[in-house]
């Protein structure tokens, strides 16, 4: 035997004579000529060295040397042409999903979404670019995301659809060893004596924030430090006595973590809409429809 002197083309002839149990309907099938189908069949069977048919006036029938050939090389051809289909669909442009994420849904829900995402579809491209909601609302409107996924903001929605998934609670987290952090309650009062990290007047957990502290009877003098930034927040955080009001999603690993604690604040006033924002007169793709499902079901888990 000689595997080396076998190549796809004897391997692909030998198949249509089984199928077609003669060398004629063969070559007409492969559009050469019988001659080149008979060629072909001798260098396959001296390359084996057996005889793979019996040829006779009623046509070409299998040897039992030929029948087990027969089986191994369709599963043969078989598994090539899986390979083949395998190459072509990554090779094929796979269709684009582009998310928009505020900070706190990125680190929280838009992550696990994204991994089931990409358990479920090989055939999506995810790209996920997280920002403040004007800069988002800006790229949705121009079409450069598909969908934002995030707290809503109550400010100019004409053209934009909002689904509440549902209420994220505001925190108020300081560093680990804390004056305040083994409390079992804070008051507002309490707050007074630090400074107050909060969002910047105008955005939704700002005003969620502004709610809970101007419910206060005794309305304390508080003093704010207003800021869009996360990581500015966070470092100021831990290396002060601020209390930092931000969005539990945002805050998660670091709780985890232990680099923070949660103040034991108790209010129905702390919560803010969480869900998925999109444009009411644009079709939503495909990709963009499964991974709204995707974070349907993240959400339902909250």
């Amino acid at each position: 035997m000689n595997p080396n002197a076998i190549s796809l083309r004897h391997i692909r002839v030998f198949l249509v004579i089984v199928r077609e149990r003669s060398l004629r309907r063969a070559a007409q099938a492969l559009h050469i000529t019988e001659s080149a189908v008979s060629k072909s069949l001798r260098e396959l069977e001296n390359a084996v060295g057996v005889r793979l048919l019996q040829r006779d006036r009623r046509g070409a029938t299998p040897t039992p040397a030929g029948e087990t050939f027969h089986r191994h090389a369709t599963q043969g051809a078989a598994s090539l042409a899986l390979a083949f289909e395998a190459v072509q669909r990554r090779r094929e442009p796979r269709e684009p999903l582009r998310v928009g994420a505020l900070p706190t849904a990125a680190a929280f829900v838009v992550r696990i979404a994204v991994q089931r995402m990409f358990e479920r579809y090989d055939d999506i491209a995810v790209h996920v670019e997280s920002g403040h909601y004007e800069q988002l609302v800006a790229r949705l409107r121009a079409a450069d995301i598909d969908l934002i996924i995030g707290r809503m903001v109550s400010r100019d929605m004409v053209g934009l659809s909002f689904e509440l998934l549902f209420d994220e609670d505001i925190v108020a987290v300081v560093r680990r060893d804390h004056p305040l952090a083994d409390a079992t309650m804070v008051s507002i009062d309490a707050l007074a004596d630090y400074l107050l990290i909060t969002p910047s007047p105008g955005t939704q957990v700002r005003a969620v924030v502004d709610s809970y502290l101007f419910a206060s009877a005794s309305r304390p003098l508080l003093r704010h430090l207003d800021t869009q930034s996360e990581t500015f927040a966070r470092a100021w955080t831990l290396e002060s006595d601020a209390v930092w009001f931000a969005p539990r999603g945002l805050v998660t690993p670091d709780l985890e973590h232990g680099l923070v604690s949660e103040l034991p604040l108790t209010s129905p006033l702390l919560r803010a809409p969480f869900g998925i924002t999109t444009m009411t007169d644009v079709p939503r793709t495909r990709a963009a429809a499964a991974f709204i499902e995707i974070v349907r079901g993240v959400a339902a888990e909250q």
